[in-house]
């Protein structure tokens, strides 16, 4: 994507990870994807493992983040790993997000994300590891009678494949009392409420990762790459259902716009890129509350 159109996708949509409006609670959780292209190189499968829990320290709030997902890729024939062109993608993150309220008005943020994302083709080395994190102030408000949060700072994130420095700047509102907008990047997400205790939501995101191949990808002409940028974009339709005080669960489809590859050997130079088709997936997943 050239640089233009980021600022101005920046500029449209704004920048964000989370949706605040919404209250922290401490839950774990499952979720699967399963992407239904039947042609050669598409990615298989996504599992995502996660729990989020809080706690207080002084006059901080710590909402603390771990998410355990595994990739599997079928890449083209034309790329192997030891022989085979199944990549698998590891990727281990622990999140604090650390804030302090300065009034009832505003909110500082600042946050901390070591991660882990490699093929783990061998022991774990630094080669592995990426520190990200952001600092953002949240404002609460009223527009129109209507309650409203915006954030405002600057992240250091992978939203757009590799690691990079992005402002920061989320708007969300309560439309009515079953209806609430987030505006935001990397995902913006309009959510209806279906009383009692379900949820239908519908957004448009985007997600990147930039991953260590410790095992290298060996090319038929470019000889061995050791970096692989990866970054797809995806419009999201998801229902959730809350069984009880403790369980819920949600049922997704959705469709790939974008789904962007770009090997690159031991300098980040790039050697080869190749973009997938556009494809439908479907996801599901559970949730355990704790409170």
């Amino acid at each position: 994507m050239k640089m233009e159109n980021r600022l101005v996708l920046m500029l449209v949509l704004g920048l964000g990870t989370k949706g605040f409006a919404q209250t922290y609670s401490d839950n774990i959780g499952y979720q699967y994807s399963l992407y239904l292209s039947g042609k050669e190189y598409t990615t298989i499968s996504k599992s995502k493992l996660y729990t989020n829990f809080n706690n207080r320290l002084f006059h901080l709030n710590l909402a603390h983040t771990l998410r355990l997902e595994v990739d599997q890729l079928e890449l083209p024939i034309e790329y192997s790993i030891n022989g085979s062109s199944t990549l698998n993608v590891y990727d281990f993150s622990y999140a604090v997000d650390l804030s302090y309220g300065v009034s009832d008005f505003m909110e500082l943020h600042l946050e901390v994300e070591p991660t882990l994302t490699s093929n783990l083709g061998k022991a774990i080395s630094s080669e592995d590891l990426y520190l990200f994190g952001e600092a953002f102030a949240l404002l609460t408000g009223e527009l129109n009678s209507r309650p409203y949060h915006l954030q405002l700072g600057i992240a250091y994130s992978r939203y757009l494949g590799e690691p990079e420095l992005l402002p920061v700047v989320t708007f969300s509102t309560r439309i009515s009392e079953k209806l609430s907008v987030k505006l935001g990047f990397p995902e913006s997400k309009i959510t209806y409420s279906l009383m009692p205790s379900g949820t239908l939501s519908a957004g448009l995101q985007y997600e990147g990762k930039y991953v260590n191949l410790s095992s290298p990808l060996y090319l038929e002409e470019n000889g061995s790459t050791e970096k692989l940028k990866w970054e797809w974009t995806s419009l999201t339709m998801d229902y959730s259902y809350v069984l009880n005080e403790l369980w819920s669960f949600e049922f997704g489809a959705g469709y790939l716009l974008k789904n962007n590859f770009s090997l690159r050997n031991e300098n980040e130079e790039t050697l080869s890129t190749f973009k997938l088709e556009p494809s439908p997936f479907l996801s599901s997943g559970i949730k355990l509350m704790f409170n």
